[in-house]
């Protein structure tokens, strides 16, 4: 009964509003239709947003419903919406149709053209641009020439326009180059070519020719100063200032190059650079030893690398011959004379003096003895300082030993080394060892090759290795005389050292030494020491004998 007094209701106010049907728009995705104005009726449709709905009658009071007109599969149905789901603009998700050409357009006019979208219906229109010209291909009606523009035009193919465009003009057309004044070393020439189509003439000016320039010696240079001279022209006499020259193969300070380089080793040579100075720039060191020598040479000190000094850098030396001899306490001298010239050429012979702080493995072996003899010399450091001064002091006085405090001389290294085997038990002497050793000591010596003719010296190259299972300190490479060397007493000491041997030639040890003539006599006999430093144990290598 309360259903039937609302349709009657709605019916009433539907005659009252003057009901008519008109089309709205879903405004939401998934809007449902339902069968009744009820939400627990039965769905039979789901709308898109934009879709198209026909609305035929407000069914409530408060117009929350609305009867609409859908098509569900091609056929209409009729349902009812919640309001709020309707809209009569209503966003759109258009669907455009094709375009319609409503006026084409022209190379002179635009065209109009439109579509329509097949969800709402709304007409979307557009200009449409002007084709432009077709035109026909360019037809010259002037040609161009070297002194005249040309022209030409085209045509369009729709709607006779017609566009002209100029023509550059072309080049001319030179012949070759006629000559009309040569140039000189002192004005310019001139030349002019013409055109063969017009007559048209283009002149253009030839370059002035470089002098032909000729040195002409004012003053001549000699081998030992520079002289002067000035360029003059063959062609037209041009002078040009005088300046100075040096004489070919002159060297002088700022030069560079390995002609600078041969001169300072020539010095280095003579003694008048050190070996750090050859480096091929001739600077201010290599300028001072050149005015040293040509002072020594009376000839100018002026510090130039004349022709004149290089050729008396270039002694025709003689060999080397011993002046003094080098002993065991003293420096010894050589001397060499120049064949040409007679110049005299002498050179110290250094007998290997250890200096007051000095340093090195030497220095800690002579501390290490010193210190076992009984004679402070302070830290085993390797630093030659006072206290070790003392120390060999001590030792001098004892053994009867000369000695000036500030130096070590090889005779000084020498009397301690013996004086410190001497004082080893005998128990300590191992002698020789074998590869079942713990030390085995393997040593060569090997002359240097040509050292031999070097003013009565000869220079030896050695190298000491550890065979056996332990390690040890290497000390001393003794030197003997004779063909039963004895290297426990009166000994000449060629190298000392601290350096430790590791086990199975894991490292050697390796130096050089220089012997000379007269030292002793008969055969030379080399043989190295080292010590356990545990045990105290000395062992001694091969003997090497020349």
């Amino acid at each position: 009964m309360k259903k039937i007094a609302l349709m009657l209701l709605v019916v009433a106010l539907a005659v009252a509003l003057g009901a008519c049907a008109f089309a709205e728009y879903v405004n939401k995705d998934g809007a449902k239709v339902y069968a009744d104005w009820d939400t627990d009726s039965k769905v039979i449709a789901r709308l898109s947003k934009g879709d198209k709905v026909t609305v035929l009658d407000v069914v409530d009071m408060q117009g929350k419903w609305n009867e609409v007109s859908i098509k569900v599969k091609g056929k209409k149905k009729t349902g009812f919406m919640l309001s709020k789901y309707l809209d009569e603009n209503a966003p759109c998700n258009h669907k455009w149709g094709k375009w319609v050409v409503i006026d084409e357009p022209t190379c002179t006019e635009t065209g109009y053209r439109q579509r329509q979208c097949v969800k709402c219906g709304i007409l979307d229109d557009e200009v449409m641009p002007k084709t432009g010209h077709t035109y026909g291909k360019w037809k010259i009606t002037r040609e161009p020439t070297c002194t005249k523009e040309g022209q030409r035009v085209r045509t369009c193919k729709i709607c006779g326009h017609k566009e002209t465009q100029v023509m550059d003009k072309l080049p001319h057309d030179y012949g070759e180059w006629v000559v009309d004044k040569e140039a000189s070393c002192t004005e310019e020439g001139m030349r002019h070519r013409t055109c063969q189509s017009c007559g048209h003439v283009q002149e253009k000016a030839i370059e002035m020719l470089p002098h032909d320039y000729r040195w002409k010696v004012t003053e001549r240079a000699t081998d030992h100063s520079s002289g002067i001279r000035h360029k003059v022209c063959l062609v037209c006499g041009h002078t040009e200032p005088d300046v100075s020259y040096d004489p070919k193969g002159t060297l002088r300070r700022g030069d560079r190059g390995d002609d600078v380089r041969q001169v300072q080793q020539q010095l280095a040579d003579q003694g008048y650079l050190t070996a750090k100075g050859v480096d091929g720039i001739f600077g201010g060191g290599m300028e001072k030893a050149i005015m040293q020598f040509q002072k020594d040479q009376n000839l100018n000190p002026d510090g130039v690398a004349w022709p004149q000094t290089i050729k008396r850098l270039n002694h025709d030396f003689g060999p080397w011959t011993l002046d003094k001899p080098l002993t065991r306490t003293s420096n010894g001298e050589r001397v060499r004379v120049c064949k040409d010239c007679g110049l005299e050429q002498r050179e110290t012979i250094e007998a290997g003096v250890i200096e007051r702080k000095g340093r090195g493995e030497d220095v800690r072996a002579i501390q290490k003895m010193l210190g076992e003899l009984g004679y402070n010399p302070g830290a085993y450091d390797g630093i030659y300082g006072a206290k070790l001064d003392l120390a060999y002091a001590d030792f001098a006085a004892d053994h009867g030993v000369d000695f000036q405090p500030g130096s070590l001389w090889p005779g000084q290294v020498d009397a301690l080394v013996n004086g410190w085997m001497a004082a080893r038990s005998p128990e300590n002497w191992k002698g020789e060892g074998d590869a079942s050793s713990p030390v085995d000591l393997a040593l060569t010596v090997t002359p240097v090759e040509g050292a031999e003719a070097d003013g009565d010296l000869v220079t030896y190259n050695w190298t000491l290795t550890n065979l056996g299972s332990g390690t040890c300190t290497f000390n001393a490479l003794l030197l003997s005389y004779g063909d039963a060397p004895d290297f426990r007493q009166n000994t000449i000491t060629v190298a000392i050292d601290g350096v430790t041997l590791k086990a199975n030639r894991a490292n050697s040890t390796s130096g050089s030494f220089t012997v000379a003539a007269g030292w002793g006599e008969g055969r030379l006999n080399f043989c190295a020491m080292a010590v356990v430093d545990k045990t105290g144990d000395v062992w001694n290598s091969n003997v090497v004998s020349y």
